[in-house]
């Protein structure tokens, strides 16, 4: 781990930090270092291939649609989640990602259109926390 640590710190362009005394300290210096060469090698402002259906899609102003791969990498670090993983079932216009904001908390929401109808793929809270069943019900009785 504190090889992999070094290298990091090389290839990010980051200064080493001497003052780690525990195993757990390498592996948090490690995580952010992960964090920022995701965020250099990362495509800024490319955006994303949604599907026409979902743009069309008139939702609340509490549904946000990410639009870019730097939105839906930010959605993953601010959520705690994977969501990053989704992108090429978005560019292949399967599924539509949003944060959602209901009652003072965010959520990562993605759904799917099937036939005429869009449904919920996946609905999650911070660090990927099962919503209470009040976020789902709003959530179709939005879409339908």
């Amino acid at each position: 781990m504190l090889n992999y640590y070094i290298c990091l710190v090389f290839e990010t362009k980051s200064v080493i930090n001497l003052n780690i005394k525990s195993f757990r300290r390498v592996k948090e210096e490690h995580d952010n270092l992960i964090d920022k060469l995701n965020l250099i090698k990362m495509p800024r402002n490319t955006k994303l291939n949604i599907k026409e259906d979902y743009l069309a899609l008139k939702l609340p102003d509490n549904f946000n649609l990410i639009k870019t791969q730097s939105e839906l990498y930010w959605q993953g670090v601010t959520q705690k989640n994977c969501v990053y993983t989704r992108l090429d079932s978005i560019n292949s216009g399967e599924s539509a990602i949003y944060n959602l904001s209901f009652k003072e908390k965010n959520y990562t929401l993605e759904l799917a259109q099937y036939q005429n109808n869009f449904r919920i793929v996946e609905l999650k809270g911070f660090a990927n926390e099962e919503p209470a069943n009040e976020v789902y019900s709003y959530v179709a009785e939005v879409i339908g």
